[in-house]
């Protein structure tokens, strides 16, 4: 509110509607108080898969994944619930197509699929954690600050974990 009033904008003077446009914003609310939205892109210009067919985000989701285990035979997608499709459906139909080695469950313990995911990708393969809620990321914290961050430093750039992908929806 303050950086608004400061440029003028609350005092009633009037928007550099060319400046306006250049920067992307596209429309004030007549209430007084502007709000400032970004262009959003067309219909048109919405996310297609490989096909061309147009897809939701859930869908998306699941073929970035599937694409990424395609490309790379060492991925490995593991979680809480994950094989059954998990809580969003993410990951629905990755346990039929990859396999029960490459897509599997764990047991509820995020410390534990941080923990994992750490020893899997040190050792040269690329993990994919899902962790079934954000909200419950927390007990990883340990794993993700302590060592998934700082494990290069700390092996003096003999060990790295970069093939780590922690999902938390």
């Amino acid at each position: 509110m303050l950086r608004l009033a400061r440029n003028g904008i609350l005092r009633g003077q009037k928007w550099d509607l060319e400046r306006r446009k250049a920067n992307g914003w596209c429309r004030l609310l007549s209430v007084g108080v502007p709000r400032m939205e970004r262009e959003t892109t067309s219909p048109k210009e919405e996310m297609k898969n490989e096909s061309g067919t147009r897809m939701n985000l859930v869908t998306a989701i699941n073929n970035a994944l599937s694409l990424a285990m395609e490309k790379d035979s060492s991925a490995v997608l593991f979680g809480q619930d994950v094989s059954f499709g998990g809580v969003f459906r993410c990951t629905q139909e990755l346990h039929d197509k990859f396999g029960p080695d490459r897509v599997f469950n764990t047991p509820l313990s995020e410390n534990g699929i941080a923990g994992f995911a750490i020893g899997y990708a040190s050792m040269g393969g690329t993990s994919i954690g899902e962790i079934q809620f954000a909200d419950y990321i927390f007990p990883a914290f340990d794993q993700i600050v302590n060592e998934m961050a700082k494990f290069r430093y700390r092996s003096g750039n003999q060990w790295n974990c970069g093939g780590v992908t922690l999902r938390a929806p």
